[in-house]
């Protein structure tokens, strides 16, 4: 089963650009625009590393690996921040 990555970049086109790169190298990837949605897809998926831009629309992303960590599922899943 494929590694499972969740790609968190408000610009669609930078997300757009990882994802299609990640899925050619044969990863599950789920893209999230905002801190919101990208809490929800850790619960739901639990994935296996975290890709997530440091500012937001709805919260900086020192902010959401914070409430990551707080989550079940998001405690050990490793967190890369990315900034443009």
């Amino acid at each position: 089963m494929p590694y499972t990555i969740l790609v968190v970049e408000d610009n669609l086109i930078t997300q757009k650009m990882m994802v299609v790169t990640l899925r050619a190298e044969a990863y599950r990837v789920i893209g999230a625009a905002d801190g919101k949605t990208a809490l929800a897809h850790v619960v739901a998926e639990e994935p296996d590393l975290i890709l997530q831009d440091l500012i937001l629309p709805d919260m900086d992303g020192i902010d959401l690996a914070r409430r990551i960590r707080e989550l079940g599922a998001g405690r050990d899943v490793p967190i890369i921040a990315l900034s443009g």
